[in-house]
């Protein structure tokens, strides 16, 4: 779990397991400021100022904002990209995908995004979690997700509305 006070803070997460290809999925952050907030992630390295694996993240308010914000608390998951199974059974995928073509894609625009293998057993849609991933631009952006199924979803940027371009 992560906490900050200051919404334009970096802090450095330093991992404690080493990973061939991690990839990481910030949790939605606690609900003790009333303002939207999301979370970036930059910088996921090997080395380059860690021991081992760490990336730099923060919570970032949407530039009509004070762009100031109370302490708020994130848990984050870290797994390598594969697909695997769990101790009971369940299966678990972990990916990155980069948005093709322009970056300042709105909700309406998604990209498909297929599943490793033949997809999840039983037809059924598996839970997808997605994070911004980049640095690209310093715009408040967050990821949409549309129909998940067993085999695929649809993925797209969504950023505040006076820079998407609509």
């Amino acid at each position: 779990t992560l906490s900050w006070g200051w919404a334009s803070n970096w802090q450095r997460v330093e991992l404690k397991h080493y990973y061939l290809n991690p990839v990481v999925i910030m949790g939605s952050p606690s609900t003790n400021g009333g303002e939207a907030v999301t979370t970036r992630i930059r910088n996921l390295r090997h080395g380059l100022g860690c021991d081992g694996w760490c990336f730099d993240t923060r919570i970032q308010e949407p530039s009509c904002l004070d762009r100031t914000h109370t302490a708020e608390q994130v848990n984050y998951l870290v797994m390598e990209a594969g697909s695997w199974e769990g101790d009971e059974g369940n299966m678990f995928q972990a990916g990155t995908n980069e948005i093709e073509g322009d970056m300042r894609l709105t909700g309406q625009h998604f990209q498909a995004v297929l599943f490793h293998g033949v997809g999840f057993p039983g037809g059924e849609a598996p839970a997808v979690l997605s994070q911004v991933m980049t640095t690209y631009g310093a715009n408040f952006v967050n990821t949409r997700v549309q129909a998940p199924s067993s085999t695929a979803f649809g993925l797209a940027l969504e950023e505040e509305g006076s820079y998407a371009g609509n």
